[in-house]
């Protein structure tokens, strides 16, 4: 998801320099990012072997599986079958949309894993604190009578439920696809 916006400037590169927009996606085989240059490659050979630019679209659309990719290939789509007069401007306006999109996710995420590592602390925390005070033999000899180990047990389930509970709640979800599912 994070080479969506440099697709997209080098798409708006392409078509203000006079490629059409088949030769601009054709060229991020070479001048694309990194991942997804073989993807472009396969859109190429596809175009070459004389599959329509809508086919082999809804094919790049499969081939990415994500939500980012298909609102940009749909914008490809919608230029490509209306004329794209304003195409350059909503590549644009789309680029920034992805762009705060993706530093809002990532500002998430960074919070998120601040929140996790104290969940992570507070898991262990009593944990540690039960393993200091069993060195004394008054709290050994507790914990290891029948109802103790009852006890130790329930805090064992207890804590795992809790830390499976937290590892399910701190998971960002990804936004559905709602273009590429065809």
């Amino acid at each position: 998801m994070n080479a969506i916006p440099e697709i997209i400037d080098h798409i708006i590169s392409g078509v203000q320099s006079g490629l059409s927009l088949n030769e601009s996606l054709s060229s991020l085989a070479d001048r694309g990012p990194s991942i997804s240059q073989a993807i472009f490659k396969a859109h190429g050979l596809r175009m070459g072997s004389g599959m329509k630019f809508e086919e082999s679209v809804v094919v790049l659309q499969g081939d990415f599986s994500l939500r980012s990719a298909d609102q940009l290939l749909e914008s490809l789509l919608f230029a490509k079958s209306l004329g794209g007069s304003e195409l350059v401007t909503l590549l644009r306006q789309l680029g920034d949309f992805i762009r705060q999109d993706l530093a809002l996710r990532h500002e998430i995420e960074a919070k998120q894993g601040w929140i996790r590592n104290s969940a992570h602390l507070s898991a262990v925390a009593p944990w540690l604190l039960l393993l200091l005070i069993s060195t004394q033999p008054s709290t050994a000899s507790a914990f290891a009578s029948s109802s103790g180990i009852t006890v130790l047990s329930l805090g064992v389930f207890m804590t795992l439920v809790a830390y499976i509970w937290m590892g399910r709640l701190s998971r960002l979800p990804e936004p559905p696809r709602i273009f590429g599912q065809r």
